[in-house]
């Protein structure tokens, strides 16, 4: 979860108000698409592919009017993102996730402010 400050003008504040739901679902939105190309990105990256069967398992979607969640659906993908004894890591998700949360601020505090 990520805290965020935002400087609302006076001028404006009624009228944002209005619009702030929808700017942070659409930041949210955004934000979960970009990070569902960053993981798609990670596997190709880390050539984690063999079948295709992860890359194409990964699926971003809203699960909330504020929520998002981006999936890997093969169950041996994360043996490939965290390592085993016999191979090494390809952090394929965790990178994303780290960068996800690093933008994640950042975006939702513009989506706002370009609001205005």
């Amino acid at each position: 979860m990520a805290n965020l400050t935002v400087d609302v003008p006076r001028n404006v504040s009624g009228k944002l108000a209005a619009e702030l739901p929808r700017l942070i679902r659409d930041a949210i939105r955004k934000q979960v698409f970009v990070t569902e190309g960053d993981v798609k990105l990670n596997i190709r990256k880390y050539d984690y592919i063999d079948t295709g069967a992860t890359l194409n398992s990964v699926r971003g979607e809203m699960t909330g009017a504020q929520e998002g969640m981006v999936s890997v659906g093969t169950e041996y993908a994360v043996y490939g993102n965290y390592g085993t004894r016999y191979q090494a890591a390809r952090p394929f998700l965790t990178e994303a996730e780290i960068k996800a949360r690093e933008e994640f601020g950042p975006r939702v505090r513009a989506e706002i402010e370009g609001a205005f």
